[in-house]
């Protein structure tokens, strides 16, 4: 919680961190496909900042492919884990993820919504 922030004694926040405070640091895992350095990925650095200075969050980044994000974490004291993924899902479609039947539904707007057997449609 902010500093300066007086937050009701019912407010989720301080439910939040009393569990913290029972079960220790809450984990936290953050995923990232790349390791190139994107606006995501810079926000994920000021996150990892953020969060590196509370005593009640452990978190790491798992990163899917190796890249200067991984450098520029580890400089700051982060922890990374990076699992390269087999390079036939970084270049996958969706349409060859879903099947093309999948891909087409979801242009056209989805196939309508069936009853469950024995329920007339409202």
């Amino acid at each position: 919680m902010r500093q300066g922030l007086r937050l009701p004694v019912s407010h989720p926040a301080h439910r939040l961190r009393g569990m913290a405070e029972q079960r220790g640091a809450v984990r936290v895992a953050i995923l990232d496909h790349t390791a190139q350095l994107g606006g995501v990925e810079l926000a994920t650095i000021r996150l990892m900042d953020t969060l590196a200075a509370r005593d009640d969050v452990d978190a790491r980044v798992i990163l899917f492919a190796d890249g200067p994000l991984v450098a520029r974490l580890r400089e700051r004291g982060h922890e990374v884990e990076v699992l390269p993924l087999d390079e036939r899902i970084g270049t996958t479609t969706r349409e060859q993820a879903a099947g093309v039947l999948t891909a087409v539904r979801s242009a056209v707007g989805g196939r309508p919504l069936r009853p469950p057997a024995g329920r007339a449609a409202a």
